[in-house]
């Protein structure tokens, strides 16, 4: 018995999310009067023509909305393209994460929560990967060049390894490595493979003036399984290609 509430709520979790992004209510109002109408039909409360009428009302309601839909304006692709303040701050994340994988240059965002990291998944059993920039000139240089000049690349890189190496040390469930080039995106996964999974992707253009100019995605497995997997085999790629840190570069 107690499957059919869960079968329930996952039915209805697309539902909601769409009302409360305001997707698709042309298709959920039209389909209400229509069974209002087939309702007060049955009970031969309405007129025959009064149905046809509102029958028709839904109809031309459903052509219109797919009209407007097709012309691509710019507010619906806004809800999907968003900015760095349209994200919770990064700590009320992560109650209920069991699996996150970050990367990101400095990851400085990330990891200046590292409190909250460890306190609300690391100590609850959960799993974090991430991933920074290595500290070789190379690496360094080719960032500053395409990334904001906001803050000072080199030294917050330098504070972020240090905080990656300590809760590698201290955590058993925290692992980390670093990348030779920036691949132009930074990658948050929560929940890889759950149903509730999502991935924010930022993308990092070039020279912004600053980093909260930057374009963030965020999928949700919900929304788009293809994509979302897509982002994960991204990151097991970065992953892979990335590399542990030798005990010498510690130093």
């Amino acid at each position: 018995m107690a499957e059919i509430p869960r079968r329930l709520r996952r039915a209805v979790a697309p539902l909601v999310a769409d009302v409360r992004q305001q997707r698709n209510i042309e298709a959920y109002t039209a389909f209400l009067v229509g069974l209002a109408v087939a309702a007060l039909s049955l009970a031969d409360a309405v007129a025959l023509h009064y149905q046809l009428a509102a029958l028709l009302l839904g109809v031309n309601f459903l052509i219109f909305a797919s009209r407007r839909a097709g012309t691509g304006d710019g507010p619906a692709l806004d809800r999907v393209l968003r900015g760095r303040e349209a994200f919770q701050p990064f700590g009320s994340l992560l109650p209920g994460v069991e699996d996150l994988r970050i990367y990101g240059p400095t990851a400085a965002h990330v990891l200046l929560n590292n409190a909250d990291i460890r306190k609300l998944v690391l100590a609850r059993g959960g799993s974090v990967r991430c991933v920074i920039l290595a500290q070789d000139a190379a690496a360094v240089a080719g960032a500053a060049l395409q990334l904001d000049d906001s803050v000072d690349l080199a030294s917050t890189l330098a504070h972020s390894a240090e905080i990656v190496r300590r809760l590698g040390r201290e955590e058993p469930n925290f692992e980390f490595r670093r990348l030779a080039v920036n691949p132009g995106f930074s990658l948050l996964i929560v929940n890889a493979h759950r149903s509730d999974g999502y991935a924010i992707v930022e993308l990092h253009g070039f020279q912004d003036e600053n980093i909260a100019d930057r374009m963030h995605l965020r999928i949700s497995r919900r929304e788009s399984p293809r994509w979302l997997d897509y982002w994960i085999e991204r990151y097991d790629a970065l992953w892979k290609a990335a590399r542990p840190e030798l005990r010498d570069e510690e130093s």
